[in-house]
């Protein structure tokens, strides 16, 4: 009897240590069992950290329409920090483009033949009005060739890894539908296509290397002038303030729409919140309101679970080989999102390090968790990993000990 007792402890406790041993949520659908949004995909991030606050589907490569400006934007922009373009410059549209803004069923601003528009002006046009035919046109200003550009940003996809993304236009139509500019080899049913996680991404690297893209993407309303004809730019983002999806909460200041028929309604979204620069994406929303609805109701999410903890003021520790507890902090990081889950962030270091240590010191790469969610970096959707340095001293250090210190500091700051 006895040793039926014990048998049946030993498979209750052997149960018990397989639940346990169960790995947290995948991190592609981080706190998708909080949230359920009604889109093919969906990701929001830290601008600053990259830090991921929520990824539903997030590494699924699906059409991106006009989204596809933000790296055509990039791109450009890149050329004029390059000397290789200037604002005031003008250029000639090809004859594609000009065809392009005489289809009603594309955006775009009427652009006329053997007229010659300035950088800043088609620009304007590309982030505002998304007109596809502006957006030509500074592809073929910044190549010299529509195809050679299209290389451009599809080297630059692989420069960043997004594995999940390929360009075949340069302003998000389907190749069939840019006439003589289509990527030569392609398929006319070719279409733009990366991940939420790779429209972060490229998101992220627009808005951090350039902050003044926002003072265009937050203009409701502009006039584009071209001689006498004057054409009212208005933004398709209808989150912007005084537009009808305006949020009552949340002040956003861009960044970009995008719509076709194969990539429904999508939306690349940006506000602060709580001091803090947050990307939203949402790709493959049903109807315009849709995209806007659902982006409102994941900027909620995120207001409501998550606080921003200051690490200067918040207590991370480990334990050294020696069993001592060791106060850290990071490196370069100086806020995080915490869910409000009632418990407190906790750091795990690959190896724990061991004494003595100096006050400063390299410690190695560590993890962060709170309760049972994972902290999840944009550049892999997984665990978010940081470097950890010692916030004081344990252990007495020789002459030796220092100098091996030092030069351990040295080779992981290589």
């Amino acid at each position: 009897m006895n040793l039926k007792k014990g048998l049946l402890a030993f498979c209750l406790s052997l149960l018990m240590c397989l639940s346990l041993a169960q790995p947290v949520r995948a991190a592609s659908n981080y706190q998708t069992d909080k949230l359920s949004l009604q889109t093919k995909a969906a990701i929001a991030i830290d601008q600053k950290t990259g830090q991921v606050l929520y990824a539903q589907n997030a590494k699924q490569g699906l059409p991106i329409a006009s989204l596809t400006k933000m790296m055509t934007i990039y791109l450009t922009l890149r050329a004029i920090d390059a000397g290789k373009l200037s604002w005031s410059q003008k250029v000639t549209p090809p004859a594609a483009a000009i065809a392009n803004t005489s289809n009603s069923e594309f955006a775009n601003v009427p652009l006329i033949k053997h007229h010659r528009y300035t950088i800043r002006q088609l620009y304007q046009a590309t982030l505002i009005q998304s007109a596809n035919g502006a957006a030509m046109t500074l592809a073929q200003a910044v190549a010299g060739k529509q195809s050679t550009f299209i290389d451009e940003m599809n080297a630059q996809a692989r420069e960043w890894h997004l594995s999940s993304t390929h360009f075949y236009t340069s302003c998000g139509l389907a190749n069939k539908d840019v006439g003589n500019l289509a990527y030569p080899g392609a398929s006319g049913k070719a279409q733009n296509y990366a991940s939420a996680q790779a429209v972060a991404i490229i998101a992220r690297h627009l808005i951090t290397e350039y902050p003044q893209v926002l003072q265009t993407t937050k203009i409701r309303k502009m006039n584009f002038v071209d001689g006498s004809r004057v054409t009212v730019m208005t933004n398709w983002n209808k989150m912007l303030p005084g537009q009808p999806y305006a949020s009552s909460r949340f002040t956003l200041d861009g960044l970009k729409t995008g719509t076709t028929d194969e990539a429904g309604a999508c939306f690349t979204g940006t506000t602060v919140m709580k001091g803090r620069r947050v990307i939203t994406v949402v790709l493959g929303a049903s109807d315009d309101e849709a995209r806007f609805r659902q982006t409102e109701k994941l900027l909620e999410f995120i207001a409501d679970y998550y606080g921003v903890v200051n690490l200067k003021s918040y207590q991370l520790t480990t334990d050294t080989k020696q069993g001592h507890t060791l106060k850290t902090r990071l490196q370069s990081v100086t806020q995080i999102w915490d869910p409000l889950d009632g418990s407190s962030l906790k750091l795990s270091l690959q190896t724990n390090p061991s004494e003595p240590i100096a006050k400063g010191q390299m410690l190695g790469t560590g993890t962060l968790v709170s309760g049972q969610n994972k902290l999840i970096q944009l550049k892999t959707l997984r665990s978010w990993e940081v470097e950890v340095i010692s916030s004081k001293q344990i252990g007495k250090l020789t002459f030796w000990n220092r100098v091996k210190l030092a030069w351990q500091n040295f080779w992981m700051k290589l």
